[in-house]
């Protein structure tokens, strides 16, 4: 633990000095950061699928709770926060948090993979319209126009039935399908609704303190529900997942709350959409998986709308239309 509290200093003081580097275009440099290690961490929830996901969610949120207490009581930070709004906020960033999880986590188990990716990837789309009305911050025709192309980038990456043929073909109940729908879309609002929130509290707390309630009320509210679901004790080798599986989301969290301490919450979301390119490469390098046409398509028109983000940023170009 102590390694790894060093490793937290040193990782923070180069975060610090790329931020003095480049400060217009460091938030969306830590969301696509966040993004892949969120690649990199569903892939081990993957690999860890003998162990009920509810369980796998608790001990992650678990090792989070421990992982983020130990940086805070190490710095000698405190654990609330001066204000009683920021506290409210963190507090609601943090059960929206495990809404997301609870319901994206049934989503998944009840619907098609591929239909199941293109309905929770509205959530950046979301992220847009709720900093819109709550955060009051402009919402301009570039920030639709890549919302789009990147959407139509995840429908070339996932392939869903609807638009490619090739449904499940009843491997899944109709009515069971309908209700993981509902919660993929669900899980969609509540994590732009955490996200939205962390925007609005990022700036006035330490990012640790939001990454330390959104694993304290996860825990508080996922610890009854996991018995719904048979107890497995994993083994060792799973053990170790799900140790990395908890290190790897604090760790993206962590980025994901920077990331919405450097500007424009819709936009930086929007960068949400490089999760999908990395867990497409994820499959091809360690799941040996076939690169096909449709999808290598779809990961460069969204990585195609990243890079104009950066430069729109860097060059300062100006907003086509703004809605105010």
């Amino acid at each position: 633990m102590i390694t790894l509290l060093r490793l937290s200093e040193l990782l923070n003081n180069f975060f610090l000095s790329i931020e003095e580097l480049y400060p217009n275009q460091i938030g969306y440099m830590y969301m696509i950061l966040a993004n892949f290690v969120f690649s990199w961490h569903n892939y081990l929830v993957g690999i860890t699928n003998r162990i009920p996901s509810s369980q796998v969610f608790y001990w992650q949120n678990v090792v989070m709770l421990i992982m983020t207490y130990s940086i805070i009581k190490k710095h000698d930070r405190p654990f609330f926060s001066d204000l009683n709004k920021n506290n409210k906020l963190l507090i609601l960033q943090g059960t929206l948090g495990f809404l997301a999880g609870a319901f994206v986590f049934y989503g998944f188990q009840n619907v098609p993979l591929n239909e199941a990716i293109v309905i929770f990837q509205t959530n950046p789309a979301i992220v847009g319209i709720l900093s819109f009305i709550f955060l009051r911050e402009p919402y301009d025709f570039n920030q639709f126009v890549i919302t789009i192309l990147n959407m139509a980038g995840v429908i070339f990456i996932a392939k869903p039935a609807i638009f490619f043929g090739n449904y499940h073909e009843g491997s899944v109940n109709e009515a069971t399908r309908l209700g993981g729908i509902f919660a993929l879309l669900a899980a969609a609002f509540f994590i732009a609704a955490s996200n939205t929130t962390i925007k609005a509290v990022v700036s006035h707390v330490d990012p640790v303190l939001v990454n330390y309630y959104c694993a304290l009320m996860s825990t508080l509210w996922n610890g009854p529900l996991m018995f719904y679901q048979e107890i497995v004790i994993p083994n060792f080798r799973e053990f170790i997942n799900m140790f990395f599986v908890g290190g790897s989301a604090v760790t993206a969290i962590y980025l994901w709350n920077r990331a919405y301490l450097h500007g424009n919450a819709g936009k930086i979301s929007l960068m949400g959409y490089s999760q999908i390119v990395f867990g497409y490469f994820f499959e091809i390098v360690l799941v040996k998986g076939s690169p096909d046409s449709y999808s290598t398509f779809g990961s460069g028109l969204i990585m195609a709308c990243a890079v104009f983000q950066f430069y729109q940023t860097r060059e300062g170009t100006k907003i086509i239309i703004t809605v105010h």
